[in-house]
Formats: C-alpha cells, structure tokens, sequence
C-alpha cells in the first residue's frame, strides 16, 4: 500500500478538491514553500501538478510546475545534481510545449530564459547551444510585456552570471534589476498568479552590490527583503554569510 505523506495527506489534499488553477491558496503555499526553501513540500507541490497533468498541462499549470522546478533544483544538494538537471529538463519541456500553444505568453517566456540560464550554471558548456536562447528568451518576453517586473528580474539574473565582455555583469545586472524594483511597486500586491519576485529582487540587488564589494549596500537590500518577509531564508543566509566575514 501507497502512505500518503503527512504533508500531502493533511494540507494538499483538500487542494485536490479544485482545480489548482482556479485555488489561490495553492500557489500561495507555493511560493511560501520557495521563499522558505523548503524542498520536501515544494516536491509534494510539483507531485500534485504532474498528477493533475494527466493529458495536455493547461498552460498556467504548466507554467507553475517549471517554476516549481526552478525553485527545487538550486536549493537539491550538490550530490543530487542529476536530479537538479532532470527538474530543469523537465521544465524546459512543459514550457516549450505550452509556449507552442501559445506563444504570446511572456511570463512562461521570460520563466523559460531563466532555465535555460540554469542549465547552463550547471554545465557550463551548454552556453554554447542554451546561451542564444537565454537572449532570445527574455527578448520575445520583453516585447510582449515590457511592463511585467518578472521578465527584467530575470533577465537581470542572468546578466549577473554573464561576462562584461558580453554585456553582462554587475552593472548590466543592476539596470535591469532597478527596473523591476520600479514595477513591482506598481503590481499590485495581491494579483492572480504569477505573483513572485517582490523579495527576489532585493536580494539580487544585494548580490549586485557583494560582487562590487559593497558589504554595507548588500546589507541594506537584505535587510529590506526581511523587512516584508523575515521568513525570507535566502536572504537570512546572504546576510549571515556577511556577517561571517
């Protein structure tokens, strides 16, 4: 016989109930999972939306289960780094496929740039193919949404991993950062899903600021990501690390 985690036995699955699409509480607890960088629930959340699958993934479902993916694979320890790989491989396919119903979706574009950017931390020689479609990505992203906070957030991200000599780096990171901060203070708080990336960028901010030597700065942006959220863990550990030093 199958034992239901107590996890997904208690909270989840009264969630099975409705359609994940249409239950807000469901991807509030996902992304309470992710900023909390709790592993084992996020796996019982992507679980859920694999099994719900079941056929064609309607699209926002898609979407969530690559994100799902692209919190889970970085916080998997180094000794599980095939399995870091298959979750980004797997959301790199339920975004293609999504994407090829429809393809005026900028949230799944932008999300898609992003995990073609991981694919590549993890194998570095993978920028030679992955790379142009990081670019190419986060373009089709911007030209349909140029006012969506995720797709510079993420786009910013990246930069800060690419070299100056290819326009990246700290200061490329930081512009497209500061923009994102400029519009999420214009997203409403409580919007439908996808709504993510508030404590993120602050904390990015805070990485931009630690690669130019900048400990006091990169205090500040932590400081503040914690001010909305002190369950914040991501932020908590960059702090501590400075603290360290």
């Amino acid at each position: 016989m199958r034992v239901v985690p107590l996890f997904a036995a208690v909270v989840l699955l009264p969630v099975l109930m409705a359609t994940a699409a249409e239950t807000s509480s469901f991807y509030l607890g996902i992304e309470r999972a992710a900023v909390r960088r709790e592993p084992d629930r996020l796996a019982e959340y992507r679980e859920i939306l694999r099994r719900e699958a079941g056929g064609p993934i309607p699209d926002l479902r898609a979407y969530t289960l690559a994100y799902v993916n692209s919190r889970l694979s970085p916080i998997l320890p180094e000794s599980r780094k095939a399995e870091r790989s298959r979750l980004l491989q797997e959301a790199q396919a339920v975004l293609q496929t999504s994407l090829r119903r429809n393809p005026g979706d900028a949230e799944s574009h932008a999300l898609l740039g992003s995990i073609y950017g991981a694919q590549i931390s993890l194998s570095p020689l993978k920028a030679i193919t992955l790379g142009p479609r990081v670019a190419a990505a986060f373009a089709e992203a911007e030209k349909l949404a140029p006012a969506n906070p995720r797709v510079p957030l993420q786009k910013g991200i990246s930069l800060l991993f690419v070299p100056r000599a290819l326009g990246g780096g700290p200061e490329s990171a930081e512009k497209e950062l500061r923009r994102a901060e400029a519009l999420f203070a214009q997203e409403p708080a409580a919007k439908t899903w996808p709504n993510w990336g508030r404590l993120d960028v602050l904390a990015w901010l805070g990485q931009v600021r630690a690669r130019q030597g900048d400990a006091a700065g990169a205090r500040t942006f932590y400081r503040q990501a914690l001010a909305l959220d002190p369950g914040y863990v991501w932020a908590s550990l960059l702090l501590n690390q400075l603290d360290r030093r």
